[in-house]
């Protein structure tokens, strides 16, 4: 266990906890607005909608696995990071599930809304007991 990973996996942990957290303070409708919003951004640029996915996801994947390996390098143990990466995983799917929905221009249900906004507790709540599991 190195400091300097350490430090990055604190680092990164927090603004982790802080983007999920911000992410869970949208409301539906906040969301349905920010989908019509993204949908007209879609239209002025013809086929973007293919290359915005591929792109959320190779995004998505690197971000994962570069916090997967601080992990690995702060120490913590192998059945930790697979609960985490399962965690990234199911969120990377949400992630792709919402944006093919805005891009098929259906409207977000609210159930799949509260599925989004569990997922975002759940990676606030990793994103804060991270850095608490080194410190303590």
């Amino acid at each position: 266990m190195t400091n300097i990973s350490v430090y990055l996996t604190i680092m990164t942990s927090v603004l982790f906890f802080g983007y999920s957290l911000f992410l869970s303070t949208n409301g539906y409708r906040t969301i349905c607005k920010k989908a019509v919003k993204f949908r007209e951004l879609l239209r002025i640029e013809v086929g973007a909608s293919e290359n915005i996915r591929k792109t959320n996801a190779l995004l998505t994947s690197f971000f994962s696995l570069a916090y997967l390996a601080l992990l690995y390098l702060s120490g913590f143990v192998f059945w930790f990071i697979a609960l985490v990466l399962l965690k990234l995983a199911a969120t990377l799917y949400f992630s792709d599930k919402f944006q093919r929905t805005v891009v098929e221009d259906k409207e977000i249900s609210k159930r799949f809304y509260l599925f989004m906004k569990t997922d975002s507790i759940l990676n606030a709540v990793f994103g804060l007991c991270t850095p608490l599991l080194i410190v303590l």
